[in-house]
């Protein structure tokens, strides 16, 4: 038992998503994200650099970690295990008592925290899978703790869990939840609201800098216009508010399958791939800050708020930097996104809720296509809630994203009737005549592809009788969408079950022209 070994070592903790998306403002959700990346940045620091194997960049930390223990007995596994467990159950409450002056012991094991260690033996990536099958085990093992709370006390309005404890800007709030209100001195724009974010283009044209010297400056006070200091200075600088979009963007992705590709990578080249990860982290958050702000990078994760004008921008920004620091060396791994596009009064925890689940569905969505590209996964999800709460998901392949600009682009063109909201109610209402249940193999769907490509052209030929002096432009657009909308009919048609889903494939087209629309 006391025979020094090699071991490869991991920890982990949960809850995550539940505890960051417990927000009903931006700074609960950035100081969230904080609060964890805070607890495993100091436990990291427990470790000597040179045997943590993942992750590499000590700036861009998940949830967990691997390291490579040499020279140590199990005694000595257990104990460092068990110190890096009371590490984080004893900074959680310490920064609880700090802010709150309270004490509740039922926090002390908020985080439920999980490590694993085995032997490493001649075969690394068969040690690896086992490490990875025992942290499994173990946490389908968890034992759970009774934590009694008072009687009689109403629940923490933010996470409807806890009792509540405290105040804060008529929030009634339990200790945790008040905690990451309050844990973090507020720097002006350290954490955005979301008018802000959907304001950003706007305000990049504007000086404000006298309006945001106000006390408890808001950019929502732009948006509603009904304060006389805000109307005064509108009506001084002569500014134009019509062109101030309402809505923003929430932009959520992962590497897929990253554990499985993870387990079939010897030591280095998991450290290879934990590096260069990291550097596609630090890229993402540098393109995101630009027009919008980082929530969290954690390297295989990422969420993040974006100003609506600059999106598609991002998106193809976000997509070449993975190329180039990650798929050039790694090219089987990929990455699937979710987008919840929403007005800036949508309840937060509500917008973070679509985008966890979106992106869960869009990693199965076009498992069973009979035209699949290579890879199931590498899909994107956009979801648009209105101001009304009427939410509408559309799902893709991520490499159709140029697709859905070029729609969004034609749609967005109201000097030329090409496209518009009018052409896709006539679209649905033409193709809802096809009787989708009589379909049945994959010459048939051929067929049915055809006809609907002959539909669009009717359609447009009939919406476009008077181009403008850019006709041949507009032709190659048009041209080019019919080639990339007919792939994409493909990616709808479920070869297993015999259905095409028309309904995802409208959506599509709803949803770009919807982008364009709101204000």
């Amino acid at each position: 038992m006391n025979e020094q070994k090699t071991y490869l070592f991991t920890l982990t903790i949960t809850p995550v998503q539940s505890f960051i998306s417990q927000a009903r403002k931006t700074k609960d959700l950035f100081v969230g994200s904080e609060i964890l990346s805070s607890l495993m940045k100091k436990v990291l620091e427990e470790i000597d650099k040179q045997e943590i194997i993942f992750p590499q960049n000590r700036d861009f930390v998940s949830n967990k970690f691997v390291a490579k223990l040499e020279n140590r007995t199990e005694d000595e596994i257990r104990t460092i295990g068990k110190s890096l467990e009371n590490s984080i159950n004893k900074d959680f409450i310490n920064l609880i008592f700090k802010n709150t002056n309270k004490c509740d012991s039922a926090f002390y094991d908020f985080f439920k925290v999980y490590w694993v260690a085995v032997e490493l033996g001649d075969d690394y990536p068969k040690s690896y899978k086992e490490l990875e099958q025992n942290l499994g085990a173990v946490k389908n093992l968890r034992t759970f703790k009774q934590n009694l709370q008072l009687k009689g006390k109403a629940k923490c309005v933010l996470c409807g869990e806890r009792n509540q404890e405290e105040e804060n800007n008529g929030d009634k709030l339990c200790l945790i939840c008040y905690t990451k209100r309050v844990c973090t001195k507020d720097n002006k724009g350290s954490y955005p609201s979301t008018a802000k974010i959907a304001l950003l283009d706007w305000l990049h044209n504007i000086d404000y800098d006298e309006v945001k010297k106000l006390d408890n400056f808001d950019e929502q006070w732009f948006l509603e216009n009904d304060k006389d200091e805000i109307k005064t200075f509108i009506k001084y600088k002569k500014l134009d508010t019509s062109t101030q979009k309402k809505y923003y963007a929430l932009i959520q992705f992962d590497i897929d399958d990253l554990g499985k590709n993870l387990s079939e990578l010897d030591e280095r080249g998991q450290k290879e791939l934990s590096t260069q990860l990291g550097e596609f982290a630090q890229k993402a958050k540098d393109i995101v800050d630009k027009c919008g702000k980082t929530i969290y990078a954690g390297g295989d994760d990422f969420l993040g708020f974006v100003n609506l004008a600059y999106l598609f921008e991002v998106l193809d920004d976000i997509q070449k930097a993975f190329q180039d620091e990650v798929k050039a060396s790694f090219s089987d791994l990929t990455y699937s996104t979710s987008i919840v596009i929403t007005h800036y009064k949508t309840q937060l925890d509500k917008v973070l809720k679509y985008s966890k689940i979106t992106l869960e569905n869009a990693k199965s969505q076009f498992k069973i296509a009979p035209k699949a590209f290579k890879f199931s996964k590498n899909a994107m999800a956009i979801t648009y809630i209105t101001k009304s709460n009427n939410v509408s998901t559309t799902y893709f392949y991520k490499d159709r994203i140029d697709t859905f600009s070029l729609l969004n682009t034609l749609l967005k063109d109201k000097n030329t009737p090409i496209l518009s909201s009018k052409f896709i109610f006539n679209l649905e209402q033409e193709f809802k005549r096809v009787n989708l249940d009589e379909i049945n193999d994959i010459a048939e769907i051929d067929i049915m592809i055809d006809m609907l490509n002959i539909e669009l052209k009717r359609l447009i030929k009939r919406a476009s009788a008077d181009f403008d002096k850019d006709i041949n432009k507009k032709k190659r657009q048009l041209q080019e969408l019919y080639q990339k909308l007919q792939e994409f009919s493909y990616d709808n048609w479920d070869n297993q079950n015999k259905i095409f889903d028309f309904e995802n494939y409208i959506k599509f087209f709803k949803i770009a022209n919807a982008i364009n629309g709101e204000k």
